[in-house]
């Protein structure tokens, strides 16, 4: 097989995963069906290379430990059948993360993955110009909102908004392109962006873009890099006590309610049934089962929401305390290893996880997170965050043993 081949379909089962292109209606395939198609191709591809996917997994042990809570969450689930159904699909798609990250290097994966979300563009474009009734939200509600391939126009929106992080701040060599093409690509994220209408999306870049500049300091002299830091931690801190004060003429003035769209109306009730879990929680994809009746006796006078809008209420409601702290530490873990293979290895391609940490923070307050939905961001964590543990076990190892 040759290795472009090889790519094509790593990037199919990922698609498949993300259930693009089925769940906007435009292909005729059942879920079930593709996420079965994906598990066992996945098989065939760890079990091609399982000597290097175990290599791999064992230095990323806390991925493998967050694998484990949410198949092992189904002896404790409200919803058992559904937690372990969903859990072996989750296991899938991270498994293929690790296989991911078992062929290719880092820089080669900042290749791979901007070309699927270039991919992604024009593969919205197509859908939208050609099937509008797929590739545009048609219900009340969204309706003329762009969501391109995917479900929904915040999920394409999370996509586009990294693309357009990654096209703007990575230099066009390591992208492997021209520094004309690059700029093409990223104004067409920005133009494709617009179009969602997702103000979550956009409001996460525009705080990344705030905190980009500062990553370019850290490789400065420290006192210089130091004042820089500085000065952007207190911009951060005069931003936040705006927001707190005025957040409500804030939300009116770009067409929000102070609800932010019914969003803070189930924090408190998702906050009373995570007490009374708090914690291992309710099992993976447990509580918003479409077939438990707590939902409906929980939200019967607000919506049914299918999940908390929130990264950290939804690790809490599915996974307790136990989750939020296992996902605060693969964060932090993260961060700091990347930030010694940047200042100190000057590797440049480190910075793709970087701003994908930064992009799921900037929406964790009012989306939840790729795990949910087992699609193309959440497949990148998991595949840049192995290689950064590999990489950066290889590195402390040489540098014992020359020590």
């Amino acid at each position: 097989m040759s290795e472009n081949l090889h790519k094509i379909i790593i990037a199919i089962v990922i698609l498949m995963y993300s259930n693009s292109f089925v769940q906007n209606g435009l292909l005729p395939i059942s879920i079930p069906l593709i996420n079965l198609v994906a598990m066992i191709i996945t098989a065939m591809l760890l079990f091609s290379n399982w000597k290097a996917c175990i290599r791999l997994i064992w230095e990323a042990k806390d991925v493998l430990l967050l694998m484990l809570l949410a198949v092992g969450s189904s002896l404790w689930s409200i919803a058992p059948e559904i937690t372990f159904r969903r859990s072996l699909i989750l296991a899938g798609s991270i498994s293929l993360g690790v296989y991911i990250a078992s062929r290719y290097s880092f820089r080669d994966q900042v290749i791979f993955y901007s070309r699927i979300l270039i991919f992604v563009c024009f593969a919205t474009i197509l859908v939208a110009l050609f099937f509008p009734e797929n590739g545009i939200h048609q219900d009340t509600f969204h309706a003329g909102r762009l969501r391109g391939i995917t479900l929904h126009k915040n999920i394409l929106g999370e996509w586009l908004a990294l693309a357009m992080l990654m096209f703007i701040f990575l230099p066009a060599s390591l992208l492997k392109m021209s520094r004309m093409s690059k700029y093409l690509v990223a104004t067409m994220t920005i133009i494709l962006l617009s179009f969602t209408v997702s103000l979550t999306s956009v409001l996460a870049v525009l705080m990344v873009m705030c905190i980009s500049p500062a990553l370019a300091t850290l490789r400065w002299d420290y006192r210089l890099r130091g004042a820089m830091i500085l000065y952007f931690v207190a911009v951060l801190i005069v931003v936040f006590v705006v927001v707190a004060l005025f957040y409500v003429d804030i939300l009116e003035l770009i067409g929000r309610t102070p609800t932010l769209s019914g969003r803070s109306t189930i924090w408190p009730v998702v906050l009373e049934i995570i007490g009374d879990r708090p914690i291992f929680g309710y099992g993976y994809h447990g509580f918003f089962a479409t077939e438990n009746p707590l939902v409906q006796i929980m939200f019967r006078n607000i919506w049914n929401p299918e999940h908390a809008h929130n990264v950290w209420l939804d690790l809490g409601i599915e996974f307790g305390l136990a989750g939020i702290t296992l996902f605060i530490y693969i964060i932090l873990r993260s961060l700091k290893q990347a930030y010694t293979l940047y200042v100190e290895h000057h590797k440049v391609e480190i910075m793709l996880i970087v701003l994908l940490i930064f992009n799921i923070l900037a929406r964790s307050m009012t989306e939840t997170l790729a795990i949910g939905r087992r699609d193309l961001i959440w497949i990148m964590l998991i595949s840049l965050t192995v290689s950064l543990r590999f990489e950066y076990s290889c590195i402390q190892r040489y540098n014992k043993s020359v020590a």
